[in-house]
């Protein structure tokens, strides 16, 4: 079978299939949105006019990240010439599909768009046991740029611009970290406005990034450091000390000492501890209350802070707010 096309008088003259079947008489139409779909996806419609079922439709998408046409689906034996789905629209500029009829009879149809690149961020917290608030970190993902791109871009903290990111924040070449602000414990966004983009004619079509910071050590300043200890009658032997008292219900949810004539040097009097802490069994089981006093280099007998604690079993002294 043989098609002829030409061009007449600057007048597309439609193919006809030498045959004796007759002229191919078949068009198609392609729709497609275009935009920041979910994870860079976007939906098209074929519908072909004409020609000889069954039908081959092939549809190609044009990626500017390898500047080339690339087959993203393949569907032979269609009954009606009409097809509907998804494509990657990640970094893609235009859309083609291709549909031929039984006869040979072929129609294209091209689309053109604005490329977009849908883009997100990965967060990481870590807590700063002085305040109690939570220090953030991100990275950008989804992208095939490098993260110093970003510098440009403006950074939105749940929901207000708080400037770009190279005047809010420090990078060590992988990680950003805002350095005007800690967030308090609960849920928190960040999202961002492009600057200039790492692709060129690209739009970046940023996802909002929720996280939740969480700091269980709130208001824990000044010197912080480890104790372990153990005492003698409740470790005659191994490594686990006796879990006695405890278990008889002895060890007072109040620190004792106040009421034994000890006096706390810049420490609150009235400290209790939940109740909860009482029902942990195992290694962290509370032992007993003890008193850890911090005291001078040059004059050992001078006491300069000093404060109620807990004993667990395993010889860890944790603070009276279970750290």
């Amino acid at each position: 079978m043989t098609i002829v096309s030409r061009f007449l008088s600057g007048l597309l003259v439609f193919p006809w299939c030498a045959s004796v079947f007759g002229q191919c008489v078949i068009s198609t139409q392609l729709a497609n949105d275009s935009g920041c779909g979910a994870a860079d996806t976007g939906t098209f419609g074929v519908t072909t006019t004409g020609g000889t079922a069954p039908y081959s439709i092939v549809l190609d998408r044009h990626s500017l990240n390898l500047n080339m046409w690339v087959t993203e689906m393949t569907v032979t034996n269609d009954a009606d010439g009409n097809l509907y789905g998804n494509f990657n629209l990640y970094a893609t500029d235009q859309l083609r599909v291709t549909v031929t009829d039984a006869l040979g009879c072929t129609a294209t149809r091209t689309n053109s768009f604005q490329a977009c690149a849908h883009v997100g961020s990965f967060v990481g917290t870590s807590n700063d046991l002085c305040t109690g608030m939570s220090i953030v970190k991100w990275q950008a993902v989804g992208t095939n740029c490098q993260p110093s791109w970003m510098l440009t871009h403006t950074l939105i903290i749940d929901g207000t611009p708080v400037g770009t990111v190279s005047s809010t924040c420090t990078f060590d070449g992988t990680w950003y970290t805002i350095t005007a602000q800690e967030f308090s414990n609960g849920t928190h966004s960040i999202n961002f406005v492009s600057g200039t983009s790492c692709m060129g004619n690209v739009t970046e079509c940023w996802d909002q990034t929720n996280f939740t910071a969480s700091n269980p050590y709130s208001g824990d300043c000044g010197v912080n450091f480890q104790v372990r200890a153990a005492l003698d009658g409740a470790l005659p032997s191994g490594t686990l000390m006796s879990d006695a008292l405890r278990s008889a219900n002895l060890i007072p949810t109040g620190q004792p000492y106040t009421a034994l004539g000890y006096t706390f040097v810049g420490s609150p009097t009235n400290v209790t501890i939940a109740s909860s802490l009482l029902t942990v069994t195992g290694n962290d089981a509370i032992e007993d209350w003890v008193v850890v006093e911090l005291r001078s280099a040059t004059t050992p007998a001078t006491v300069v802070y000093s404060k109620p604690a807990l004993l667990q079993r395993d010889g860890d002294v944790i603070d009276t707010d279970g750290n």
